[in-house]
């Protein structure tokens, strides 16, 4: 059971009853949310080698348990993650520069659904 979530720059510590794990990662966090007993990570959206996979998952222990899959159509950067939250029915969702919301798949990180929100 994850305890406490501390943000800082490009890392975070997940506090839980295994014990206390920091996650290191190349960019800027911009967003962290607790689901479950995960963690669920939004890095910056300027990282070239991640691209529009900027949305992470980690259990309780810091181990990765995927990484978003890329939206359909503009590929790339151009397309990456500025946004995540949990809709009131407990559904993951990432909002993307296009200016489509996409529903995550919590256990795959696979996208289930897009919406125009512009």
């Amino acid at each position: 059971m994850i305890r406490d979530i501390k943000q800082e720059e490009n890392a975070i510590r997940v506090s839980s009853d295994k014990g206390e794990e920091k996650i290191h990662f190349k960019v800027k966090i911009d967003k962290v949310i607790q689901c479950q007993d995960s963690v669920i990570v939004l890095t910056a959206a300027f990282d070239p080698k991640e691209g529009a996979k900027n949305v992470h998952r980690f259990d309780e222990s810091g181990a990765k348990v995927w990484t978003v899959e890329e939206p359909e159509g503009i590929k790339g950067q151009a397309n990456a993650f500025t946004n995540i939250w949990l809709t009131e029915k407990g559904e993951l969702m990432g909002y993307a520069w296009s200016g489509l919301a996409h529903q995550i798949d919590f256990q795959t990180g696979k996208i289930l659904s897009t919406r125009l929100l512009k």
